[in-house]
């Protein structure tokens, strides 16, 4: 640090007020180190959270279209069935899979609704 041209104090008083000011700009920067690494740790975080969340958004997803589409298959096999002329015995088993593969897809968009949470109004 340069000399102060404009103190008239005690040189020693001088020094040490140097000393310490230089002490305290030291701690500043290490203060400011730590908030821009915390910063940084932070936005790392949201990123993975980002992340974690678009993937088991898709997953979901995948499972609510899989399970709708096996229901839908299964629907449709029944209707072959019927057409070929399965029993009801065997047209009560086939109506039993759709029943719960519904409930399934029921299931999981109600686990999937009550986890998530409700919109919230930006400040105005």
């Amino acid at each position: 640090m340069p000399p102060i041209s404009w103190c008239y104090c005690d040189k020693g008083f001088c020094a040490e007020v140097r000393a310490r000011l230089t002490r305290i700009e030291g701690l500043l920067a290490q203060i400011y180190g730590k908030e821009i690494a915390s910063t940084m740790t932070l936005q790392d975080d949201i990123a993975t959270l980002q992340t974690k969340v678009a993937a088991n958004t898709t997953v979901v997803g995948s499972a609510v279209t899989l399970l709708q589409g096996l229901s839908g298959q299964v629907a449709s096999l029944k209707q072959q069935l019927a057409d070929a002329g399965a029993t009801p015995d065997q047209l009560a088993a086939i109506e039993s899979f759709t029943t719960q593969l519904d409930a399934g897809t029921q299931s999981l968009a109600a686990a999937v609704a009550a986890n998530t949470a409700a919109p919230t109004q930006p400040a105005a």
